[in-house]
């Protein structure tokens, strides 16, 4: 099937609806956020830059990114989850101010369950959203027609992955003993 190509206009319009649609996710849960920030939102000592409604669909799509690379055994798998994540947060801390904005509107607009069910098509909580309906949300954003879509899942397995090869335990699995001393500090600050 032939995909209608698309106008410098509807490429513009296209974008530009993206963004009003992130800017709008992020500012509706930036205001339930603040609104009880006690409880839902920076985790001070813990993050450094994820907040607390972040973290269950990262703990979700984790395991599907990394599918056979994580233990079976349930209790080394949510460990490696959690390492996992702080080498994320560690990892998009250490990025520009652009690439925070940007993270934090992904992650608003997937934490956020009105435009969880209505834009990544994910009706349950995450915690309760099996692997198969996470690999099918992961793969119709991947083949979108808006590329949109396409950069965010790009870019939300590549911080897993990331995050993943920073950790000692991705490289012994491989026989590597791991990223130089340097970048593992870097990593874990």
């Amino acid at each position: 099937m032939k995909l209608p190509s698309l106008t410098r206009r509807q490429l513009l319009r296209t974008s530009l609806l993206g963004g009003a649609v992130l800017s709008c996710a992020s500012a509706v849960v930036y205001i339930g956020a603040r609104s009880d920030a006690d409880s839902a939102g920076y985790l001070p000592g813990e993050w450094l830059l994820l907040q607390a409604n972040d973290l269950p669909p990262l703990r979700a799509i984790i395991p599907v990114v990394l599918g056979s690379r994580l233990p079976d055994a349930p209790e080394e798998r949510a460990r490696l989850i959690e390492d996992t994540l702080h080498s994320a947060d560690s990892l998009l801390f250490h990025s520009s101010r652009e690439i925070h904005r940007q993270s934090r509107q992904v992650l608003d607009l997937l934490s956020f369950p009105l435009y969880r069910v209505m834009i990544a098509g994910i009706a349950r909580p995450w915690p309760r959203t099996s692997e198969p309906d996470i690999e099918e949300f992961l793969s119709r954003w991947a083949n979108s027609r808006l590329e949109l879509l396409q950069n965010i899942v790009n870019a939300l397995v590549r911080v897993i992955q990331g995050a993943w090869y920073a950790l000692p335990e991705s490289g012994t699995q491989a026989g590597y003993p791991g990223p130089p001393k340097s970048a593992q500090v870097l990593l874990r600050n």
